[in-house]
């Protein structure tokens, strides 16, 4: 009787502990999901965004483009000032 009695005690905590291990495993599961839905979330919208920021560089690249002629003049024309103005300044110290 000691062994049959040993035996079921064994049977009783093998499946209480399988239980417990078994209900700690699908509440870690839950919370894996729910984390993987907010990345996939959070994916789509980094995605989302980036798509956006990209449409908004080409363009402003492309009216970088466009204006160009008229920004290369314009840096020159500040470009001959600063030049000018430092032949000015040296002739100024001698």
């Amino acid at each position: 009787m000691g062994n049959l009695l040993q035996a079921d005690i064994f049977f009783f905590i093998t499946s209480v502990a399988t239980i417990a291990i078994s209900i700690v495993f699908v509440i870690a599961l839950v919370y894996t999901v729910r984390i993987l839905r907010d990345v996939k979330d959070i994916s789509g919208t980094v995605k989302h965004e980036s798509s956006l920021v990209a449409k908004d560089l080409g363009e402003l690249r492309d009216d970088i483009k466009s204006k160009g002629k008229g920004m290369r003049a314009f840096f020159s024309f500040f470009g001959k000032l600063r030049k000018r103005h430092i032949k000015v300044g040296k002739k100024q110290h001698h």
